[in-house]
């Protein structure tokens, strides 16, 4: 990675992940009040910058001293009167343990040696490749298993062109609601019909298309592949799907940005058919809404929604079309919802 670049905190995804620290086993009879525990960055440091992990105790103390060891030895050792605050009820006291002084790239632990023994997960020093080249694939990986349209990967999770007529989908004026989420009237036409194929489904749990989350996700991955040319393999192809969708959105002549593809919420009417997740309760629902020329779920990944309510293993209930990721042969998400409503 070139050196001088700016922040990693301005590309595609910045990951601080922390866990609890591996403790040693207490005593029988021993207090069961909450151990120690050692807080750090599990994504690692770079080497030439800051390096801190956090030690969690049930109370103040005068001190904290610690160690960061290798595999072959002690690397560093530290002391710290640095305490941030509390985090809970629990522990009542957060020290912050800077070890910054250490560059030296490789595998590392820190070790807390008193008031208290815990020692963190292992974790890496190293430069930014080390550090971030699996996060930015699988963060790229994820927003290729959402894509929508024709331009599919069906490496990634047996993927199949979907909502193809979205190349010519309906107008509408924005909707109103309740307080419950429940749609106000029906949905009124303005326009259409637009070319809003392709784009990036919404978080997995449903198959809308909102302009403004993908242009943010879409920039970042851009600064990405600007600032780190060559480095990720499938950034800029992933990059600039986005942008061509979202370039899709803007219509110059009327000067119109459209906001979003589908509706993810509604009446249970407006709702049957149009996704995968709804309202919470299922008497929402009088029935499985259908239109003209759909067709069953094949066998795979979606088979599992060709049933009027169907679970996931989390056990959200999700009120599924029998179309729900292939072709909704509507000319879009939201004239399907209708169609499935016999309001279209």
């Amino acid at each position: 990675m070139r050196a001088n670049r700016r922040a990693w905190s301005t590309i595609v995804v910045t990951v601080i992940a922390v866990t609890g620290a591996l403790l040693q086993p207490t005593t029988a009879g021993a207090s069961q009040s909450p151990p120690p525990q050692v807080r750090v960055n599990q994504v690692g440091y770079p080497a030439n910058g800051p390096k801190v992990a956090y030690a969690m105790l049930t109370a103040k103390v005068a001190r904290v001293r610690f160690e960061v060891d290798t595999p072959y030895g002690v690397a560093y050792r530290g002391t710290s009167t640095d305490d941030v605050g509390a985090w809970n009820a629990n522990y009542k006291a957060v020290y912050r343990l800077s070890f910054s002084g250490l560059n030296l790239p490789g595998q590392y632990r820190v070790r807390l040696l008193s008031p208290a023994r815990a020692v963190s997960p292992g974790f890496i020093i190293g430069d930014g490749s080390q550090l971030y080249q699996q996060l930015v694939d699988n963060s790229v990986r994820y927003f290729t298993s959402e894509r929508d349209g024709p331009d599919v990967v069906s490496s990634v999770l047996g993927r199949q062109p979907a909502n193809l007529t979205d190349e010519k989908a309906s107008v509408y004026a924005g909707p109103r609601y309740d307080s419950n989420d429940n749609l106000l009237g029906t949905l009124k036409k303005t326009g259409g019909p637009v070319d809003v194929s392709g784009g990036w489904f919404d978080a997995g749990g449903g198959y809308e298309k909102f302009g403004y989350t993908a242009s943010y996700a879409d920039a970042l991955m851009l600064l990405a592949a600007r600032d780190y040319p060559n480095s990720y393999d499938m950034l800029q192809q992933e990059a600039a799907f986005g942008l061509q969708w979202i370039t899709k959105l803007w219509d110059p002549a009327r000067k119109v940005l459209y906001a979003q593809v589908g509706i993810g919420t509604g009446s249970g009417h407006i709702q049957l058919g149009a996704t995968t997740d709804g309202p919470s309760s299922p008497d929402n629902f009088v029935g499985l809404g259908t239109v003209d020329g759909m067709r069953a779920c094949s066998a795979g990944h979606f088979a599992p929604f060709n049933t009027k309510t169907a679970a996931y293993e989390d056990n959200v209930v999700s009120w599924p079309s029998v179309e729900p990721a292939d072709d909704y042969t509507a000319n879009s998400l939201m004239a399907f919802a209708l169609g499935a409503a016999g309001l279209g």
